[in-house]
């Protein structure tokens, strides 16, 4: 009687995965993983990291001594020592005006604004759940689940630094800079994976720095799960002379440039 039904239970189980999964998104990576496992199809060809690794200790003098809130990690978040790189260098660097490409939770969101000097401010774009079949370019099929949520920001709303936010919503490859162009200390990418949206979220990070320079970070480069981050980047390391100094902080995700006064375009 037992085995019988854990035997149900789990053909149950199978059939909800392998018929739900072809309709509920979050299966659909995991579903390809095992096929390619299993030999059903090869597996895809990604693309090779081609940006050199730094310790962040080049970056970020020891100790930086950062706030840390929110450890938690959820899916779809930096890791903890990810999390630990952004707060430092904002906390090195001292912005006093930072632009966040992809809020998601507000989780990073929400360590940019504590680690920031008082008077900093930090703008946060997203892309609102109704535009999620609208956007310009092409999305990521993995990123719709990022972006089909209650609200942007949940994990900033109501914290002792949410004054220093301001929540934007739009497509970042058509909503309107020129309030914040050439005004922005550090800015931080991490919005579609896509590449092509990479690349156009990638020169509006340009456009947003100061003519003295400044940080951009990207995340999600060299993983499995997102080849459109780790192309362009490369072909952005390999054909723009201002990324040479391109950088991926060692045991993370994250690429940092460090663009110097008047490089800017």
């Amino acid at each position: 009687m037992i085995f019988l039904k854990r035997y149900l239970q789990s053909l149950l189980g199978c059939l909800y995965f392998f018929l739900g999964g072809c309709l509920l998104r979050k299966h659909r990576r995991l579903l390809y993983e095992l096929s390619v496992r299993f030999g059903f199809e090869p597996a895809e060809q990604l693309p090779t990291p081609l940006v050199p690794t730094a310790a962040l200790s080049k970056f970020v003098p020891p100790p930086a001594c950062p706030a840390l809130y929110e450890l938690d990690v959820a899916n779809g978040n930096v890791t903890v020592a990810e999390l630990v790189t952004i707060a430092s260098l904002v906390k090195q660097q001292a912005p006093q005006a930072c632009f966040e490409i992809g809020t998601f939770d507000g989780r990073t969101t929400l360590n940019i604004a504590a680690n920031a000097p008082p008077t900093a401010r930090v703008f946060t774009l997203d892309l609102p759940p109704a535009d999620i079949h609208r956007s310009s370019l092409p999305l990521e099929a993995d990123d719709l689940q990022y972006i089909a949520k209650d609200g942007s920001g949940a994990r900033f709303a109501g914290a002792a630094f949410a004054g220093r936010i301001t929540q934007l919503l739009g497509d970042s490859a058509t909503f309107d800079y020129s309030a914040y162009e050439g005004k922005m200390d550090f800015v931080f990418v991490d919005g579609s994976h896509s590449y092509e949206y990479v690349v156009s979220d990638t020169k509006t990070a340009l456009r947003l720095l100061k003519p003295t320079g400044g940080i951009i970070l990207w995340h999600d480069y060299a993983t499995g799960a997102w080849p459109g981050v780790t192309q362009a980047l490369n072909e952005f390391y390999q054909k723009d002379h201002r990324f040479q100094g391109l950088r991926r902080i060692h045991d993370t995700s994250l690429c940092l440039l460090c663009i110097p006064p008047s490089s800017t375009p």
